[in-house]
């Protein structure tokens, strides 16, 4: 009897925290629509249902997140901070200089950080999901969450860190990813005609149609000498002719 009402209290964190995780990455997927398609002043949800968000981002998301989850876990495996007596390094004179100035040290990094991310250019993406993620991951590692699933301290510390940083990388990695197609470092390009709009110049990829996206029937398209968006119908038994462009080096 005892041992049915321990494990029910368990079971009802895991659905708990199932539900959450639910929740939690359709929240990444939408972060990551809304800051690439933000960019071309798109409100690319209405064109979406819950279930198209999680298939057209999860892709985009895992494969370029994967590096930043060998990161973490290398960084945890290498770090020496386990290795460590509790408050071991506190009474040294470095230990104690530290200590008095955290506050200065933690102020300066919320400043720097929000300073970056308010007037700091688009590829500040690059380095703000990580700067972000820190006082999220140690709010939670502080409240203990995931403890009761995840025991082992190490592996819910990176736990605790992807999931705090994905949600900023997932908006962030949407915005590096318009910026190139808007910049023109790389894209697709319409090679053939858009419903009788002209696709640009044939000799000159750079003055072309730049393919945005598509959400069911509509084709979305940057058009680079105007800075104008081209949203058009596919039509049936019409093929869509893209190629690749990078800009050399």
């Amino acid at each position: 009897m005892t041992e049915t009402m321990q494990k029910q209290p368990t079971k009802e964190r895991v659905s708990t925290y199932v539900y959450f995780c639910s929740l939690y990455f359709i929240t990444v997927g939408a972060l990551y629509l809304w800051g690439y398609w933000a960019t071309f002043n798109v409100n690319i949800l209405e064109y979406l249902s819950l279930a198209d968000i999680i298939k057209s981002t999860a892709y985009p998301i895992a494969s370029a997140f994967v590096f930043s989850a060998i990161g973490a876990i290398l960084g945890e495996l290498t770090s020496d901070s386990n290795n460590l007596p509790s408050g071991g390094g506190r009474d040294t004179l470095v230990g104690k200089l530290l200590h008095k100035i955290a506050p200065y040290i933690v102020f300066a990094y919320l400043c720097g950080t929000i300073a970056l991310l308010i007037f700091g250019p688009v590829g500040k993406w690059h380095i703000l999901p990580i700067l972000l993620a820190f006082p999220a991951y140690a709010f939670a590692k502080k409240q203990g969450f995931l403890q009761t699933i995840i025991p082992h301290d190490s592996s819910r510390s990176i736990v605790i860190y992807l999931l705090a940083m994905l949600p900023t990388f997932a908006y962030g990695y949407g915005r590096l990813n318009a910026e190139q197609i808007v910049s023109g470092i790389k894209y697709q390009y319409a090679l053939s005609p858009i419903n009788n709009i002209d696709s640009g110049k044939q000799d000159d990829p750079t003055q072309r149609l730049r393919f945005i996206g598509h959400s069911g029937d509509f084709l979305f398209f940057y058009e680079p000498t105007k800075s104008s968006l081209v949203i058009s119908k596919f039509e049936n038994g019409k093929a869509l002719i893209l190629n690749y462009y990078k800009r050399p080096r």
